[in-house]
């Protein structure tokens, strides 16, 4: 096999390249001969860099930080050149906050860190509630995160995380309203009820107005309420309704049964004849 995958040396393999390599990965590691693959890999000279990906990537997401370690010593005696989702690979398996930031470290001395590489990083900085890995993370935020990275960096905000703050609330507002106010959140409810608690405790109206409207629409803002009323909290539940400026029959419907969950009867007759 390994003439037909040199030919993808210097380029992006094909679809069927990736899958036998990856396949072959799986059944070394399943066969506990990762080793021996990855010596017969440098052997045929095809421990190239996407198949270096691979292998690493396989590694990190069994937690095999052992021959990920291994991978990486052979590659570098071959001169392999590792790519962002090798890099990736390496933060996630870190076995220390230090390693995460050391190998971080070498791949900003490659160039401006990628968005993967600072989401990796904000992950290494919760796994090991680490500050310093954490403020390296706001040091590399990009202009336009992704979802994913908005979600992983206001993680880092919760109770016992790195950038936790001892006025409650006050870190993740600050942090929601200078980075990732137009991020739609609606496929996390878990952040959005991050920013929304933080909000409602600093009495930060403008902070919650903002994520309303970056959710993209009222079906997504008729969960986020559902939460709170799930929760029994009807505060929660109420401050969110009245932020929300279109209240549509869903809004009204979730707000109803919040009330009623709650036993507060007066309320729920009150929403009843102003929605009539």
């Amino acid at each position: 096999l390994a003439s037909a995958l040199k030919s993808s040396n210097t380029a992006t393999p094909s679809t069927a390249d990736a899958h036998l390599v990856q396949q072959l990965v799986h059944l070394a590691a399943d066969a506990d001969a990762l080793p021996r693959l990855l010596q017969e890999m440098c052997t045929c000279k095809m421990l190239n860099t996407w198949v270096l990906e691979v292998v690493l990537t396989e590694c990190s997401q069994r937690g095999d930080t052992e021959h990920l370690e291994q991978t990486i010593h052979l590659a570098q005696a071959q001169g392999a050149e590792l790519t962002t989702t090798a890099r990736s690979a390496l933060i996630r398996s870190a076995r220390t906050a230090a390693d995460a930031l050391s190998s971080f470290k070498d791949a900003v001395g490659q160039g401006p860190p990628s968005v993967l590489l600072v989401q990796a990083l904000a992950g290494a900085a919760k796994r090991f509630s680490d500050s310093a890995l954490a403020h390296a993370v706001l040091k590399y935020l990009p202009a336009n995160p992704t979802v994913a990275l908005a979600v992983a960096v206001l993680r880092l905000c919760l109770p016992g995380s790195p950038l936790a703050s001892k006025d409650e609330g006050v870190a993740a507002t600050q942090l929601y309203e200078k980075h990732f106010a137009t991020v739609d959140l609606s496929q996390d409810v878990q952040a959005q009820r991050l920013v929304a608690d933080a909000s409602i405790k600093c009495g930060r109206t403008d902070v919650l107005e903002k994520l309303v409207r970056s959710l993209r629409d009222n079906a997504s803002r008729a969960v986020l309420v559902k939460s709170y009323a799930s929760d029994r909290c009807l505060i929660g539940a109420q401050r969110m309704f009245e932020t929300c400026w279109e209240k549509d029959t869903c809004l009204h419907n979730v707000m109803l049964g919040a009330y009623i969950a709650g036993r507060d009867m007066a309320s729920a007759e009150k929403l009843l004849s102003h929605a009539s």
